[in-house]
């Protein structure tokens, strides 16, 4: 991997912003990196990224509020910085209120 290669903590904000657009779940609280690694596909070196987005939803005007997290994976071409691949997985409820 001789090659000049984005950072990982350049994937990783590249890897959140891309999770803001794409997730069109109520309210974004918040982006959360659980891990990131880099490894190699074929010859390209490639930063896999998983983690969530802490939702805010509400049932209703006056309903409850609940905090869901939306979990994710992504991969980003460590080389061009470009992404891959971005999957979202079903929601997750924490906690009601």
């Amino acid at each position: 991997m001789g090659q000049d290669m984005i950072d990982l903590e350049e994937a990783e904000k590249r890897v959140s912003a891309h999770a803001k657009e794409r997730i069109k779940e109520k309210e974004i609280k918040d982006i959360d990196i659980e891990s990131s690694e880099l490894d190699q596909t074929g010859e390209i070196p490639v930063y896999k990224i998983q983690g969530f987005a802490v939702i805010i939803a509400k049932s209703g005007r006056l309903g409850p509020k609940k905090t869901m997290k939306k979990p994710f994976r992504a991969q980003i071409n460590a080389v061009t910085g470009k992404l891959i691949s971005f999957v979202e997985e079903k929601l997750i409820t924490i906690e009601e209120e």
